[in-house]
């Protein structure tokens, strides 16, 4: 059900939700966004959206200094929400993949818990939504997940 949404308060539903893990992994959640920016999308996709990047972040973080950090900046008829972390990164050479069904990359065959499935409902939930994901990263230094989200609803 598409509707008006305050982004903030979404971010802050996705983090509740996933509050646990996030606390017993120490790792720490900053916001850089502002509190009255509004998005057109369906409320619970968007906080399963968020929270599988989040879980990712969680994942691969480092052991010691875990952060990640929530943005949005204005473009347009969009918000683009930029959730960095400075965990482990993604090689070069496998980030174009990493929204493939089914792949782990050299990070999730290290980890037993990962099915790469995650970031491919993320890619394809987006496709249905209307919405772009894309990924930056540094191998070893951080990872950067971008969501282009509707802040005008389509007539």
């Amino acid at each position: 059900m598409i509707q008006k949404l305050n982004l903030h308060r979404i971010l802050v539903r996705a983090i509740n939700r996933n509050r646990t893990i996030i606390m017993n992994s120490c790792v720490g959640i900053e916001f850089e966004c502002e509190d009255d920016i509004y998005i057109y999308g369906d409320e619970k996709w968007l906080i399963f959206l968020i929270s599988q990047i989040l879980l990712n972040s969680v994942k691969y973080r480092r052991k010691e200094g875990a952060k990640i950090i929530l943005s949005s900046e204005k473009k347009n008829k969009k918000v683009i929400l930029k959730i960095w972390d400075n965990g482990t990164g993604i090689k070069e050479e496998e980030l174009p993949r990493i929204f493939e069904k089914g792949f782990t990359g050299s990070n999730g065959r290290e980890n037993e818990r990962s099915t790469g499935i995650g970031l491919y409902l993320v890619k394809k939930l987006c496709q249905k939504l209307d919405m772009e994901v894309w990924a930056e990263s540094l191998f070893k230094e951080y990872t950067s997940v971008y969501l282009s989200l509707p802040a005008k609803q389509n007539v």
